[in-house]
Parts: C-alpha cells; sequence; structure tokens
C-alpha cells in the first residue's frame, strides 16, 4: 500500500467509534499478521469428532446403491472419502 492509502485507511479507523478492546484486539491482529511465527502457530487445529456406540453402529449398517449417485458428483467425492 502506498502512503495515500495508508493515511486513507488510518482516517477511516480514526472515524469509527471503537473502544479500547476493538483497538486492542485490531492491534493484535495486525501485528500477527506481521509477524510469521505467530501465523504459523494460529492455523486452525482438525476437529476430531466424538462418534457414540450406538452412531456407529447406525453409520455400520447403512449402505448404499452406487446407481443412485451416478450422477451426482458431490454424492460421489463423499463417498470415495
Amino acid at each position: 500500500m502506498n502512503a495515500v492509502s495508508m493515511n486513507n485507511l488510518w482516517n477511516y479507523l480514526q472515524g469509527l467509534s471503537l473502544t479500547a478492546d476493538n483497538w486492542q484486539w485490531l492491534a493484535e491482529k495486525a501485528k500477527e499478521k506481521s509477524n510469521p511465527s505467530v501465523q504459523a502457530a494460529s492455523q486452525p487445529k482438525e476437529v476430531k469428532y466424538r462418534i457414540s456406540a450406538r452412531r456407529r453402529k447406525l453409520m455400520e449398517e447403512a449402505t448404499f446403491n452406487p446407481k443412485d449417485f451416478e450422477g451426482d458428483e458431490r454424492a460421489q467425492y463423499i463417498l470415495s472419502k
């Protein structure tokens, strides 16, 4: 960004009615973007779900006819996983 754009952004931010907490949050976000080690650490973690025994049994019993999904690309993708 050039100096004019930065000044316009700063003027816009000053025109907002931000609380001290909002300014603190904004400062932390700006600092995160400038620090690559923080960016790597803030990557979302994979969520693992616990499945109850009853639900697992129901999932194992489900059967699909592949012909039902021949034209549905999304279903084919899901079933391939």
